[in-house]
């Protein structure tokens, strides 16, 4: 018989002890004490780890929305668990990259998505609401915080892959909360409510648009609306097709089938015309870039996958979403083709240096349009806490466009131009190095962040986490890329990390 380790010994000691000290702290000061606590182990784990605390950050700010803010809804300064979780990890990072003389990455498109962030702080200095202008800033502030410690903390391709499964689970967790949401009415909202507050709540929407063929709920999956639910899960789809190429052991592959299945089926279950254009985008661009190699057989199993989504769908999906006839008829189309016609209007008229950072809604709702008619008498019939910020133009561009100007949407362009060049020059450079994987990968991203800039043309998600997550991700992959080419040493390889 082998004796204990005297390290397993001090490992069962020290669970004994932390065990009682929960139980002990619960029994004498109540359950608050408990959480305060493991609150506090978290924040230390997070601290010795910030890789964890980064992972921990994604889906915090993935899946969790907003738990409160500071002031009053004059001084929206939002708190949420993914806004603390990203100051620890911040603070991990530094005191990591202090440690160990780490150096610091900041490339030619971190400075193009720097100089997008600068330009949008000085838009809230001549904005008219500079308190929406300032709280929507520091949001943008923190997701640019959250690029950068990607790009920074992700230096293997293991690190490459660990993430890529986190971003798979937070698609996971907002995939499986849809279809519950769709099964429970508990978990839905109907009436004016469902109407004024479209996209503000956490529950799914009992939708108020009246087909032919019924009713239908519109599950969010706990990210606000419909539309954002189905933009996430278009710009992460192909991570999927990803891990199933990989060498990867069968469960994980069988993990990647389940998730893929769920962000598929919520897909449908939004009844959005976004992802299912996004679902034919990610679809074509696997097949140009050749990450689905194209067989007899395959192009057979395609075509009868096609067959039976078109059978299989809903009927209130085949009419919301595939009838032409709905599209000339849709007052939800309507609304859209007014709010940016009106949105085009304002950015004439401030074409310079537009209305100021999260100002578009405020500026709308002023405007002699039906939609602001509306909008006005629904709060009413609601009693709605409705804010005029909320309102969206429904393009990210467009909306860039009227808040910053036309400087401001030069600069947003030129950051995802400067990401999608990366990624190419990047799959030349896997490709000359011999890494498939890396090359997958990069080709894949790729397909994320262009399936997201053509879902963006009918939404405004510059708020959106996913796209900084990816472009994060991009540069991180193009300096392991780099860093395995030099490791090559091969004189004929020229090696750029810029």
């Amino acid at each position: 018989m082998i004796a204990p380790s005297r390290t397993f010994d001090l490992r069962i000691a020290l669970a004994a002890l932390v065990g009682l000290s929960l139980g002990s702290l619960v029994f004498l000061f109540g359950a608050k004490s408990f959480f305060v606590l493991l609150a506090g182990l978290l924040a230390l784990l997070v601290l010795a780890n910030p890789r964890l605390g980064l992972a921990l950050t994604i889906i915090a700010a993935i899946n969790f929305g907003s738990f409160g803010r500071f002031g009053s809804t004059e001084m929206l300064v939002f708190l949420s668990v993914s806004k603390l979780l990203g100051l620890l990890t911040l603070g991990a990072w530094i005191s990591y990259t202090l440690r160990l003389k780490k150096t610091i990455s900041f490339t030619k498109q971190m400075l193009a998505g720097a100089i997008f962030i600068g330009w949008s702080l000085v838009s809230v200095m001549y904005a008219g609401h500079r308190q929406i202008a300032i709280a929507d800033f520091l949001k943008l502030l923190a997701d640019f915080v959250l690029y950068f410690l990607i790009a920074n903390l992700i230096e293997t391709p293991r690190h490459l892959r660990q993430f890529v499964m986190v971003i798979m689970l937070s698609g996971l967790i907002a995939s499986v909360l849809a279809v519950v949401q769709c099964i429970y009415p508990s978990l839905q909202i109907t009436g004016e409510t469902a109407v004024i507050e479209f996209g503000k709540h956490e529950a799914a929407i009992a939708n108020p648009e009246e087909l032919q063929s019924g009713e239908f709920t519109r599950p969010t999956g706990g990210l606000g609306h419909p539309n954002w639910l189905s933009v996430f899960l278009v710009s992460i789809l192909a991570f999927n097709v990803y891990i199933l190429k990989s060498d990867v052991k069968k469960p994980i592959k069988l993990f990647a089938l389940i998730v893929l299945s769920f962000e598929l089926l919520a897909l449908v279950l939004t009844h959005d015309r976004i992802g299912f254009i996004g679902m034919a985008t990610v679809f074509l661009l696997l097949l140009a870039k050749k990450v689905i190699e194209i067989t007899p057989l395959r192009i057979a199993a395609i075509l009868f996958i096609v067959g039976l989504f078109l059978i299989a769908v809903p009927e209130t999906y085949r009419e919301r979403v595939l009838s032409i006839e709905h599209y000339k008829q849709s007052a939800s189309i309507s609304a859209r083709w007014e709010l940016q016609t009106a949105g085009f209007n304002i950015f004439l008229d401030n074409w310079l240096f537009g209305v100021g950072q999260g100002n578009f809604g405020p500026v709308f709702m002023n405007t002699n349009t039906d939609v602001a008619a509306d909008t006005h008498w629904l709060i009413e019939a609601a009693k709605s806490n409705y804010q005029d910020y909320w309102m969206g133009a429904h393009n990210m561009y467009l909306e860039v466009a009227v808040e910053t100007g036309i400087i401001g949407l030069f600069t947003l362009l030129l950051f995802l131009a400067s990401g999608i060049l990366d990624a190419h020059r990047t799959a030349e450079l896997a490709a000359k190095t011999g890494k498939p994987i890396e090359l997958d990968l990069d080709q894949v991203l790729q397909i994320c962040l262009v399936a997201f800039c053509i879902a963006a043309l009918f939404l405004h998600a510059q708020d959106q986490k996913i796209w900084w997550i990816v472009m994060g991700l991009l540069v991180a992959t193009k300096k392991i890329v780099a860093q395995n080419c030099e490791e090559q040493s091969d004189p004929a390889t020229t090696c750029v990390h810029r």
